[in-house]
């Protein structure tokens, strides 16, 4: 096993879905030092082929031993998938009972950013309990640096892993509020959180 490791989490059932995991797989490779870290990207295993003969106890087995030895973690949470859920909520645990555990939630969709009309049903919502973790004091700021981050896209939640282990490796110091802002840019054009405010 190597230094770190990574999981991927997001749903892979449909066609889109699976070349996207397929996608940012290969973006993580060619992104990261692979001396360091093991990339743990679920469509990959040879079990979630639809040919395989899958069994729930093996999947969920396989992922849960990933999930314990990863110390990063992307998550789709776009739509909803109960089983991206499930890994959000052992990850947001074991984060808050390390310093070491980071999380990297993507928010791909254009809707998450459009103000909603007044008297208009909204085109867009997301749970308040999942999306506040992102606003959790002990993930932002308890430790020495931030482990819970928003993106946009794939490519910028493979940087984000990136520098967090520039930061590790090198043992640097950092601001940071300014490395969360340069690093989770995403969550800072909502604005309405005090705390972001002026950042």
């Amino acid at each position: 096993m190597k230094k770190y490791g990574i999981y991927n989490a997001g749903p892979l059932f449909t066609e889109g879905e699976w070349n996207q995991r397929k996608l940012e797989g290969q973006q993580l490779r060619d992104t990261l030092d692979m001396d360091l870290i093991d990339i743990w990207n679920p469509v990959d295993y040879d079990f979630n082929d639809a040919d395989a003969g899958r069994t729930n106890k093996g999947i969920f087995d396989y992922d849960y031993s990933t999930i314990q030895k990863s110390q990063f973690a992307i998550f789709d949470l776009n739509n909803g998938d109960p089983g991206t859920l499930v890994e959000f909520g052992i990850y947001v645990e074991k984060a808050l009972n390390n310093p070491n555990i980071f999380l990297i939630v993507k928010e791909s969709d254009f809707r998450a950013l459009i103000p909603q009309n007044i008297g208009e049903y909204p085109s867009y919502g997301a749970n308040g309990f999942v999306t506040g973790v992102l606003y959790n004091d002990q993930l932002l700021w308890g430790n020495k640096i931030p482990q819970v981050y928003l993106v946009g896209n794939s490519k910028e939640a493979a940087n984000v892993v990136k520098n967090i282990m520039d930061v590790l490796e090198n043992d640097k110091t950092i601001d940071k509020k300014a490395f969360h802002k340069e690093n989770s840019e995403m969550l800072y054009k909502f604005g309405q959180t005090a705390e972001f405010k002026g950042l």
